[in-house]
């Protein structure tokens, strides 16, 4: 110390510059120097020499956060971030069985094929050649659950494990099953086609808002595909965006919709994993908008809107009489079926046309012995477009 009070050209003669560098970080040295050390060696409070984020700690009185300091000055916890509770969460969805499981059931199917197939692939390919439904689970990063423990205003999570955590937060949603309200507006055609509202009576996040929803969906679409075969399903969640003018301090509010896609859900189909890609394709809407860095911030939501409409799918369906132009050429082999099986016997007659009575070949019973020849497992009458790629695939 007594060489640093006489000149600060004496630093350049200590060999170990790291000691120096942090004697003279400290205050008593920068007090004892004065002057001699120019003022751009001073610390400065600004983000790029500041150490800590020095930000006072809720629960700890009378001490600082000693976090790493961002641009702003402050480290991540405590540096004000674009509203999350707009930021949706969700994880990938998975089957219970392995892969072993899923390989020993393609073979006792007769799937070709398998083998080199990932999980979710082969899981996709099973189900569309054979009659087997998977059942789905969403399952959620560590990172994920403490994201939506923070929203949900869950405490001393932080040394949970991630089963523990799960059973946590799964548990704080369903405690607030009843903080939604349920308005039936489906029009009186059996109560099956229109819109039904679900709204949030207190104010709650995207992700919190979605899981209490998921149940009421299910069993909205459930109730219709029992009436009807097939059903055209679209969900709209309705939401408030504000953002503040600069010029005039006020706040401007918008109303953005953001849909899924129109699915076509039939009773043959995997009712989870529709609804899954539906909440995904908001989730994606969202972030685009998000993306866009508008100034917007996350309002309040409205409501989620489901609406149900009636599928009309282009099939084959019963017997229709040939023009009279191309029954007089006598090149067409049209069955005179009175059933809905239209594509089954045209299939039939193609193959077996040449073995039959040729002036019979338009009745049914002369096809009826060669049924059992083709696999129809799984495929609704009349046929529909994607039923006849699942034809396709089972031969």
């Amino acid at each position: 110390l007594g060489d640093l009070e006489k000149s600060p050209s004496h630093l350049k003669k200590l060999k170990n510059f790291n000691s120096i560098n942090k004697i003279m970080s400290s205050k008593i040295i920068m007090d004892r120097l004065g002057d001699s050390v120019c003022e751009d060696s001073r610390p400065t409070s600004s983000p790029e020499m500041q150490k800590f984020c020095n930000t006072p700690l809720k629960r700890k009185k009378e001490q600082l956060c000693k976090g790493k300091p961002g641009k702003d000055g402050l480290c991540w916890r405590h540096s004000p971030r674009q509203d999350d509770t707009f930021q949706p969460i969700g994880g990938k969805f998975r089957v219970t069985e392995t892969m072993g499981e899923l390989r020993k059931i393609a073979k006792e199917e007769g799937v070709r094929g398998y083998s080199r197939k990932n999980k979710m692939d082969l899981v996709r390919l099973i189900e569309s050649a054979t009659d087997r439904k998977f059942k789905r689970r969403e399952v959620l990063t560590r990172k994920q659950l403490k994201a939506i423990a923070r929203r949900r205003g869950i405490t001393n999570f932080s040394r949970l494990k991630k089963d523990q955590l799960a059973e946590k937060v799964k548990q704080s949603i369903e405690e607030a099953a009843d903080q939604i309200e349920i308005a039936d507006k489906r029009e009186a055609v059996g109560g099956i086609f229109g819109t039904v509202d679900i709204k949030p009576k207190t104010q709650l996040d995207v992700e919190t808002f979605i899981r209490l929803s998921w149940g009421k969906i299910r069993s909205t679409i459930s109730e219709g595909l029992v009436e009807k075969k097939g059903l055209k399903v679209e969900i709209l969640l309705h939401v408030e965006m504000v953002r503040i003018i600069p010029a005039t301090s006020e706040n401007n509010y918008a109303n953005p919709i953001f849909r899924s896609a129109s699915r076509v859900i039939l009773e043959s189909s995997d009712l989870d994993e529709e609804i899954a890609q539906m909440e995904d394709k908001i989730k994606e809407s969202m972030e685009a908008f998000n993306a866009k860095g508008s100034g917007w911030t996350f309002g309040h939501i409205e409501k989620l809107e489901i609406q149900l409409n009636e599928h009309k799918p282009l099939k084959g369906s019963s017997y229709i009489p040939l023009p009279k132009k191309l029954a007089a050429k006598k090149a067409i082999v049209n069955v005179k079926n009175e059933d809905q099986q239209c594509f089954k016997w045209a299939i039939l007659s193609a193959l077996h046309h040449e073995e039959v009575d040729q002036k019979s070949s338009h009745r049914v019973k002369q096809y009826e012995k060669w049924t059992d020849e083709l696999r129809f497992d799984g495929i609704d009458f009349p046929v529909s477009f994607r039923g006849i790629d699942r034809f396709e695939k089972l031969q």
